[in-house]
């Protein structure tokens, strides 16, 4: 706080005395301004004084705000604020400056500490954010050491796959230069005639030549649709699903399959569709594992027949150890496959040799057994929510049976009957049609069971006499059965909406 210089004069002189000559008032303007601190001290009580005043000494120093106060350009301003203080009270007023003074100080010191934690806070922050970095670097450092090997490793292979067969160009056009001059020999006149051959010999050597350009051919097509694991992924999703739709895709991998020892049942019999089908999940499964195996955007792969669409199915994470497994063993089938095939030339007729079908064999009875294993699952979860379905509609028939006209009941039954033989039909064909025929029973039964639990009035009018309507129980449902049954016998495991989610 400021002190008040001495040679002021108090209040009630300042008031008394009289006015000074126009000469004097400019040498007397600051002394007559404001009391001297010895006269302030002297006006008021001591135990008064003691309480507004402190030595010397013990005062705060000035800061670097108050010097502000103390500068020459606001001398004035003191000056008339004291003199202001010395007319409305004296010391009293001073004391009231000091107190604001002081708040005015508190004020800027609370803002500087609110300045300080904000500062802080985002201090805080930044080094949480610096912490969390080396983590988030690690697993993209990881992540991308993941997919490094396997690029390396399919480098390998293809540089491996390269060398081999410049290899044997090298080692054909040495065998074409080395025979060239025995053909120009055999050009010559030969004395002798050329020893006739069988017939039997002659067809042997006709069969060989037209199963050797078959397999030629069949090398050829598959070849030339470019399916290898690096297409697969580069490619969408949907451009992928499309190509292995296709029908000449399947005809060239079901024969390029046959060549290289893997035949399921006669050639374009449904097993073998299977088979292949089987086979192509691989690339899809290596290519695109996330549409694959955890489908949580709802693609809505199974078809909702006769009620509302509900919840899309739920699958398993990736890092689950069974989808896991089920990756690893498609690269492996992928990776021997792909071993065969660069081994089809022309110097062995385009047959694989004897030690690389085994292998792939080995790789293709793994797989398709980890694929089974998953499709059963999923096939499992699709047939329960078909049988629920099945369930709902029965309701909805035994709710609107009785409550509505004969010709509303009629339109009700044909369309209830139509969804369900069409749920009865896929539901017997992923789940046998003895336990097809089981499942709808038992749901039904216990269904129709609970509802008997809790009876509803009927709000219609009746006359004493109550005619029965026929309602379509499982007795009535023989008919549909049957068509079923005929439909079961004439259908193929995968056909319709089907044939993408065996693909998957």
């Amino acid at each position: 706080m400021k002190e008040i210089p001495e040679h002021q004069d108090s209040p009630d002189e300042t008031t008394v005395q009289p006015t000074p000559p126009d000469n004097m008032v400019e040498d007397t303007s600051i002394e007559d301004a404001q009391p001297s601190h010895e006269d302030s001290q002297s006006s008021l009580p001591p135990r008064i004084a003691a309480r507004f005043y402190r030595p010397s000494s013990s005062r705060r120093k000035s800061s670097a705000a108050s010097s502000r106060r103390n500068s020459i350009s606001s001398m004035h301003s003191h000056h008339s604020h004291a003199s202001n203080l010395s007319l409305h009270g004296g010391p009293q007023s001073n004391h009231i400056a000091q107190h604001l003074r002081r708040a005015s100080i508190i004020e800027d010191r609370r803002a500087l500490l609110a300045d300080g934690a904000a500062h802080a806070e985002k201090v805080r922050l930044r080094e949480r954010a610096l912490a969390a970095q080396p983590a988030r670097e690690k697993n993209l450092a990881e992540i991308v050491a993941s997919c490094a090997e396997e690029v390396k490793r399919a480098k390998g292979i293809a540089e491996s796959m390269k060398e081999k067969r410049e290899a044997e160009g090298k080692k054909t056009s040495s065998m074409a230069r080395d025979s060239s001059p025995r053909a120009n020999k055999c050009l010559s006149p030969m004395p002798e005639a050329v020893e006739p051959i069988s017939e039997d010999t002659a067809a042997s050597r006709i069969q060989n030549s037209w199963r050797t350009h078959i397999r030629w051919k069949a090398l050829k097509e598959f070849t030339e649709l470019g399916l290898t694991i690096e297409k697969a992924r580069d490619t969408s999703f949907e451009d992928v699903v499309t190509l292995l739709a296709q029908e000449k895709v399947l005809l060239s991998t079901a024969q390029i399959l046959r060549i290289c020892g893997l035949k399921e049942g006669e050639s374009g019999s449904v097993n073998e569709m299977t088979a292949v089908r089987t086979f192509l999940s691989a690339f899809l499964i290596l290519g695109h594992p996330t549409q694959v195996l955890s489908s949580k955007g709802g693609n809505g792969e199974q078809e909702q027949v006769g009620a509302a669409p509900s919840a899309p199915m739920c699958r398993d994470d990736l890092a689950n150890p069974q989808l896991q497994e089920l990756v690893a063993k498609a690269g492996d089938l992928l990776i021997s496959f792909e071993n065969v095939i660069s081994r089809l030339t022309a110097f062995n007729n385009y047959t694989p040799p004897p030690r690389q079908l085994a292998p792939l064999s080995e790789s293709y009875a793994t797989f398709y057994n980890a694929f089974i294993a998953w499709k059963a699952r999923d096939s499992n979860t699709l047939v329960d929510m078909m049988v629920l379905q099945f369930v709902e509609l029965d309701a909805i028939w035994e709710t609107v049976k009785d409550s509505t006209e004969e010709a509303v009941t009629a339109s009700y039954r044909d369309g209830i009957r139509a969804n369900q033989l069409k749920l009865m039909v896929r539901i017997k064909k992923l789940a046998g049609p003895v336990h097809g025929k089981r499942l709808i029973s038992n749901a039904i039964k216990e269904a129709r069971k609970a509802r008997a639990t809790k009876p509803t009035g009927d709000s219609r009018p009746r006359a004493s006499v109550i005619s029965s309507t026929p309602t379509p129980d499982l007795q009535e449902l023989a008919k549909s059965e049957q068509t079923v049954e005929k439909h079961l016998q004439t259908m193929t495991p995968l056909t319709s909406a089907y044939a993408d989610r065996t693909c998957r």
